[in-house]
C-alpha cells in the first residue's frame, strides 16, 4: 500500500471514496472544484492501483477565522478509508502526508471534528480549541450571556442563513460539546482541533 499525491487521474475515485467512506454531504462538484483550485492538498492511498483511502484539505477561509489573530492555516476536510481496510494504520498514513503538504502553504492544519473521531486526532498530536456550534439559537450577544463563566464565544457567521457561533470552551471533557449545544438551543456541534506542522 502505498501513500502518494492524487493526481487528476484518481478524481472520479477521491468523489466515490469521499462519497461513500468519508461522511458528510460533499457534492463531486465541490470535490472536483476543491481539487481544481487545490491539488496540491489531495492524497490517494493506494494498494497496486486500487484507490483504499483520501485526504483532502483546502486553505481556511477568512470568515472560518474567528479571531483574526491565526490567518495562516489549511483545513482538512475529509479523510476516508474503505471499511475492510480501517484500522490498519492507513487514515494515519494519510493524514501525515496531508500535513507534509500542507506544511508547504501553512504552519498548522485544522479539522472540525465529530465525537466519534476525536480519539483519533487527540491521537495523532491534534489539540482541541474551540467548538463550533451549527444552528445556533442567539446571535453572539446572547450566546455570551448562555454560556457558562470562563467559556469565551469567539464569534460567528452565517452559513446558508443558519447562524454558526465559535466558542472557545475554558476547558474540554466528554460534555463540552453537547453541553453548548444544549446551551445555545443549537442543531449541532463539531470541536475543533489544530495541530502546528511547521
Amino acid at each position: 500500500m502505498h501513500v502518494r499525491p492524487a493526481d487528476g487521474d484518481d478524481l472520479s475515485s477521491l468523489i466515490r471514496l469521499a462519497r461513500e467512506h468519508g461522511g458528510g454531504e460533499t457534492s463531486p462538484g465541490t470535490i472536483r472544484d476543491r481539487y481544481d483550485a487545490h491539488s496540491d492538498l489531495f492524497v490517494v492511498a493506494d494498494d497496486d492501483g486500487d484507490p483504499v483511502g483520501e485526504a483532502h484539505g483546502r486553505p481556511r477561509r477568512p470568515e472560518e477565522d474567528p479571531t483574526g489573530e491565526a490567518p495562516d492555516a489549511v483545513v482538512l476536510d475529509r479523510i476516508a478509508v474503505v471499511p475492510e481496510r480501517r484500522g490498519a494504520g492507513i487514515g494515519r498514513r494519510l493524514l501525515a502526508a496531508f500535513e507534509d503538504r500542507a506544511a508547504e502553504r501553512a504552519p498548522r492544519v485544522e479539522v472540525a471534528v465529530a465525537g466519534d473521531v476525536e480519539g483519533f486526532y487527540a491521537a495523532c498530536d491534534y489539540e482541541p480549541w474551540a467548538v463550533l456550534v451549527q444552528g445556533a439559537g442567539p446571535d453572539p450577544g446572547e450566546a455570551r450571556r448562555r454560556v457558562d463563566a470562563g467559556d469565551r464565544v469567539l464569534g460567528g457567521r452565517r452559513v446558508d442563513g443558519e447562524p454558526w457561533i465559535y466558542v472557545e470552551p475554558s476547558a474540554f471533557d466528554g460534555e463540552t460539546t453537547e453541553r453548548l449545544v444544549d446551551r445555545l438551543d443549537a442543531r449541532s456541534a463539531n470541536t475543533l482541533y489544530r495541530k502546528r506542522v511547521r
